[in-house]
C-alpha cells in the first residue's frame, strides 16, 4: 500500500480549561489497495488511556499512578499485531521527555507514570506500532498536580 501520514493538532486557549491544553495525534499507515468507488478498511491505530479519572490519583499517592493503555483499531476494537508501545513523561510541557517502562503484551499495556520532581503538571507521549501502522499521541498538561 501507499504510505500515508495524518497529523491532527488541537490547542485550547480557555482560562478555565487547565488540562490537556494541547493534544496531537500523528497517524502513519499503509493505505489499502482499491478503487476510489469502494470502501476499504484502513489500518489506523488509537490509544485508549483507560479510566481518565484515575489520573487524578497523582494528587494523593506519592505523585505516581498506573495507567492501563489499550491500543485500538479504526473501529475501536483491540488492535491485532501490536509490536511496540512506548511511553514518555514530561514535567515541563514537552520540552524534555523521560521514557517510562511499559509492561504487558499485544494491545493491552500498562505503565506507572511518575511525576517529575518540581512538575506542576504531567504531559504524556505514547507511540504504538503494528507492522502496517503507527500512532503517536502527545498530550500536554494531561495530569495536574497539587
Amino acid at each position: 500500500g501507499t504510505p500515508v501520514r495524518v497529523l491532527s493538532e488541537v490547542s485550547v486557549a480557555y482560562p478555565a480549561w487547565t488540562r490537556s491544553t494541547s493534544y496531537s495525534t500523528d497517524w502513519e499507515f499503509l493505505a489499502p489497495a482499491g478503487s476510489w468507488d469502494e470502501i476499504v478498511p484502513v489500518d489506523l491505530l488509537n490509544v485508549d488511556y483507560g479510566v481518565i479519572p484515575q489520573m487524578s490519583d497523582l494528587n494523593a499517592t506519592g505523585r505516581s499512578v498506573r495507567l492501563n493503555l489499550g491500543i485500538l483499531d479504526a473501529v475501536g476494537d483491540r488492535a491485532a499485531g501490536v509490536t511496540s508501545v512506548r511511553v514518555w513523561v514530561s514535567g515541563d510541557r514537552g520540552v524534555t521527555w523521560s521514557e517510562a517502562k511499559v509492561s504487558g503484551t499485544g494491545s493491552q499495556r500498562s505503565v506507572t507514570v511518575q511525576a517529575p520532581k518540581g512538575a506542576v503538571s504531567v504531559s504524556l507521549k505514547v507511540t504504538a506500532s503494528t507492522a502496517r501502522a503507527t500512532v503517536t499521541d502527545t498530550v500536554l498538561d494531561a495530569v495536574g498536580l497539587r
